[in-house]
């Protein structure tokens, strides 16, 4: 007995199990009334497709998310402090980690047995 399926060529988006529990999400939440339902295409988009979530997991609750979303107080507030964190991350890379990466870079190219203790303990 030969069993054959017919085989549909479709392209689905990378993650669409994520893009599904999401929608999913936002539905029980409207659902069970912890969230309003909301009438801008935009929002819901947002929600669905929110980069940083998306990469990182896990799923947050729309009724968690949209509210954060429509108060500008916070997020100005919390755009000030990515800026400051992704300021004093770049000083650390470049004060401190690219001075590092000279004794480092000296560390590894040298042979195990040729390493002694205290300079193993400096490059690691």
């Amino acid at each position: 007995m030969n069993l054959s399926f017919p085989m549909l060529h479709v392209v689905l988006p990378v993650g669409i199990s994520f893009y599904t529990f999401l929608s999913m999400s936002y539905t029980i939440d409207v659902y069970r009334r912890d969230l309003k339902a909301t009438h801008n295409p935009t929002d819901f988009m947002l929600y669905v497709a929110f980069f940083p979530h998306l990469v990182a997991g896990p799923i947050v609750r729309a009724s968690y998310l949209l509210p954060h979303a429509k108060s500008p107080g916070d997020c100005a507030r919390g755009s000030e402090n990515g800026i400051w964190l992704i300021l004093m991350g770049y000083i650390k890379k470049v004060v401190v980690a690219d001075r590092l990466a000279e004794v480092v870079d000296w560390g590894f190219s040298r042979q195990v047995r040729r390493l002694g203790t205290r300079n193993s303990w400096l490059v690691l």
